[in-house]
């Protein structure tokens, strides 16, 4: 007998960066993690984790392992994020030089 389980996520609702890592995660780790005890395992909706082919008896180790895959997804969507803000900063400060320069040969441009 082989039955679906729904979880849902507690606290705020995952951004995208935890969607892109966990569903990474969740494919990556897929064949490693669930054996013949649970299939597919995938986020639903804004806060919802549907498992598939729930073995009854395993829900100890599905637990374990979806404790694990969601800990494993926060960390990498913080790393994520930190990136994408880096970048923005980055951009942001390149934008800024440019239009310094850009004013700067105005200026020079203008000057007689």
């Amino acid at each position: 007998m082989h039955l679906r389980l729904w979880l849902y996520l507690k606290g705020a609702e995952p951004d995208d960066h935890f969607y892109t890592e966990f569903k990474r995660l969740a494919q990556r780790r897929g064949v490693e993690t669930r054996g013949d005890r649970w299939g597919l395992i995938e986020l639903m909706g804004a806060n919802a984790i549907a498992v598939h082919q729930v073995t009854p008896g395993s829900e100890p180790d599905l637990r374990s392992a979806l404790d694990k895959l969601i800990e494993s997804a926060n960390a990498a969507a913080a790393k994520s994020r930190k990136a994408a803000a880096d970048a923005a900063r980055e951009d942001h400060q390149l934008r800024a030089r440019g239009e310094q320069t850009a004013e700067e040969m105005t200026e020079r441009f203008r000057s007689p």
